[in-house]
C-alpha cells in the first residue's frame, strides 16, 4: 500500500488558486462561494444527518456502537462509550477521475 504526501493548503491560497481556473474571478467572492458552501454542507448534516453533493460524494454521520476494548499488558477491560463520526463517501464519478486520470 503506498502513502501518499498531502499538503495543507491555506484557504487564501486555495480562493487564488480556484480564482485562476475560473478565469481570474475576485478572491473575496471566491472565499464568500466557499464559507456558504461549507456552511450549506453543515446545516444538512445537521438536519438530515447528511448531505450530497453532486460529482463529489455524500458527508454523513454515523454512530459507533458502544464496544469493550482491552490492554494488551494488562488486560484490563475498558468501555468505549457509543460516538459519532463524520465520514465521506466519493461518488463512483470522483473515483474514477481519481484511478484513472492521476
Amino acid at each position: 500500500m503506498e502513502i501518499y504526501k498531502t499538503r495543507v493548503i491555506k484557504r487564501e491560497t486555495l480562493c487564488q488558486n480556484i480564482s485562476a481556473r475560473c478565469n481570474y474571478v475576485d478572491p473575496a467572492v471566491v472565499n464568500q462561494v466557499y464559507t456558504g458552501l461549507i456552511k450549506t454542507i453543515m446545516d444538512d448534516i445537521r438536519t438530515y444527518g447528511g448531505s450530497y453533493l453532486p460529482d463529489w460524494g455524500i458527508f454523513r454521520i454515523t454512530e459507533i456502537k458502544p464496544h469493550k476494548i482491552g490492554a494488551l499488558r494488562t488486560g484490563a477491560k475498558t468501555i468505549i462509550e457509543k460516538t459519532k463520526r463524520l465520514k465521506f463517501t466519493p461518488c463512483n464519478q470522483l473515483k474514477y477521475y481519481v484511478k484513472n486520470k492521476l
